[in-house]
């Protein structure tokens, strides 16, 4: 997985709650539980990391996220163009169409537009979008590597005095616009 820095650009090799406060967070240790190694506790830094999406109002969220897929669809044509002058035949860019109606879905569905809260799971994205869970997540490791999309695992604890003591939970996404295409 590549870290992203300060910037908010990849491979420097910090991690993204690094990133969002400048410090180490608490991350759940390897213990032999059931839960996804760099698996943050629900509710640590979720808040550093979710801003409002445009002006926090429902109409000034949906017309940024409108801009936001104008720009990812010119990106993603931009790069089609490209990829097929290489390889003639080819049908996706960089992001790939699975991956501009994830993209719509996350921003016209399932985000609140003033805290910019973000965690549906992959499986509900993809019975949104009407694609299988794979795709979805293949899209989603194609948005965060442009740059759209960043997420964090969690974890929360259990109350079993026996068996797993934490659970995975959703993932807390983060909508972000790439330096590249917001120039667009």
């Amino acid at each position: 997985m590549t870290a992203i820095s300060a910037e908010g650009r990849a491979g420097t090799g910090r991690a993204i709650g690094d990133v969002i406060a400048g410090k180490e967070f608490t991350k759940t240790r390897r213990t032999g539980q059931p839960v996804w190694r760099n698996s943050y506790y629900e509710g640590q830094i979720e808040k550093r990391l979710w801003r409002p999406i445009g002006d926090g109002t429902r109409r000034g969220g949906r017309r940024y996220g409108g801009a936001v897929l104008k720009s990812a669809k010119e990106l993603e044509r931009k790069t089609l163009r490209a990829r097929q002058r290489l390889s003639p035949g080819c049908r996706n860019g960089a992001l790939g169409h699975v991956a501009i109606e994830v993209l719509e879905a996350l921003y016209m569905t399932f985000v609140d537009y003033k805290e910019g809260r973000l965690e549906p799971a992959i499986a509900t994205i993809a019975e949104a979008v009407g694609r299988s869970y794979s795709a979805v997540h293949a899209a989603l490791k194609r948005l965060r590597d442009a740059g759209f999309l960043h997420w964090i695992r969690r974890s929360k604890p259990t109350e079993n005095a026996t068996g797993p003591q934490v659970e995975q939970i959703t993932n807390a996404y983060a909508l972000d616009l790439p330096p590249e295409v917001a120039q667009m």
